[in-house]
């Protein structure tokens, strides 16, 4: 029964994990393998435009209302010069820009939630946009390319800026498509927040995969804390660091900042799935509850947490963060030698006295 319900929870898990993955991720995967090049901008273009959104309730609208898609379309095709002129050619707002989405036809975000609602009451709210449009050249193979490269931008002031750092006769890097050389971006670093969401997508797979590898050690590890113990070693101190963030490291395009904030974190599961293997020695060994916690600070946490990080990071540290850690670590392994050393002696005279 056990293993059907573990079954079927990795079943579930999977689906969930490559839903996610494809779905929000793997774009971005495809989009890393873009190849970096020189982009010069021979002309650049500002223009506003009206952008709207809808804000949605689970509520019957009311009769005579438009509806919302061609509302929205209509809106958005306004000109904001003309808008500017004459009033009456802005987008609608307040009271009349409510509108409604048909349910029953149409496979719209907030229908799936609302039950027994058949035309979904909604509110329009439309604002300037701006998109900025380059003409750029660049080289593929050594041959020129000309391509368009177009960004959108709510915030007028950041659209000033990007303007300004990419104006005619600016060069700056991008990426082109090996598979379609006319396709270029600015930027293919990761997103964040879609990784968070794959993180926590794949945690159910995760701790489904943990609970099976556990079962599997049944029949090898009898020990129970033993037994978990090397299950969270293998999961949280080598397969998450070292196998997946570590490839994520050195393959993803990640910021330099983020590239940092990821190795300390990659040594910080390093250390914490170590963590219960080293106590349960250190148990072994009879060490006591303090003895445990200074150990395990000195010998594993701060040197992995905190002084490799430095000595990475910080190259004038390289020299003293490299003897201080090397101390640490032999006064370390010397107390636990030394205590294994008398606790032998120790079983010896016993055996001797009986």
């Amino acid at each position: 029964m056990a293993i059907s319900n573990l079954s079927c929870s990795i079943i579930i898990s999977m689906a969930i994990f490559f839903g996610v993955f494809f779905g929000v991720n793997y774009p971005e995967i495809k989009r890393s393998e873009y190849i970096p090049t020189i982009c010069q901008s021979l002309s650049a273009t500002f223009s506003p435009r009206f952008c709207c959104d809808l804000k949605c309730t689970c509520d019957n609208a009311k009769s005579g209302l438009p509806e919302c898609e061609s509302l929205v379309f209509q809106s958005q095709s306004l000109s904001t010069v003309a808008c500017e002129q004459n009033s009456t050619l802005c987008p609608k707002s307040g009271s009349d820009a409510f509108c409604y989405n048909d349910c029953s036809i149409g496979h719209y975000k907030n229908c799936a939630g609302c039950r027994y609602v058949t035309h979904e009451s909604c509110n329009m709210n439309c604002g300037k946009c701006y998109d900025i449009k380059l003409n750029v050249i660049y080289n593929v193979d050594r041959q020129q390319q000309n391509s368009t490269y177009t960004q959108n931008f709510k915030s007028i002031d950041d659209a000033k800026d990007f303007l300004t750092d990419h104006k005619p006769n600016k060069i700056f890097w991008c990426y082109y498509n090996p598979s379609s050389v006319t396709e270029v971006i600015l930027n293919r670093n990761f997103t964040s927040w879609k990784w968070v969401i794959f993180a926590f997508s794949s945690l159910p797979l995760f701790v489904s995969f943990i609970v099976l590898t556990n079962h599997v050690l049944c029949n090898y590890i009898d020990d129970y804390t033993w037994r978990w113990s090397v299950v969270f070693f293998i999961w949280i101190g080598i397969i998450l660091p070292l196998i997946i963030l570590l490839e994520v490291w050195e393959y993803g395009p990640v910021f330099k900042t983020g590239l940092k904030v990821l190795m300390v974190f990659i040594l910080f599961f390093v250390a914490l799935g170590s963590l219960p293997l080293v106590i349960k020695f250190l148990i072994s060994c009879e060490f006591t509850r303090l003895q445990i916690i200074i150990l395990s600070f000195m010998g594993l946490i701060i040197p992995l947490v905190m002084y490799i990080p430095i000595i990475l990071y910080v190259p004038s540290s390289i020299k003293i963060g490299s003897y201080i850690l090397i101390i640490q670590l032999v006064l370390v392994l010397l107390t636990i030698i030394s205590n294994r050393i008398s606790l032998k002696a120790s079983v010896l005279k016993n055996i001797m006295y009986l």
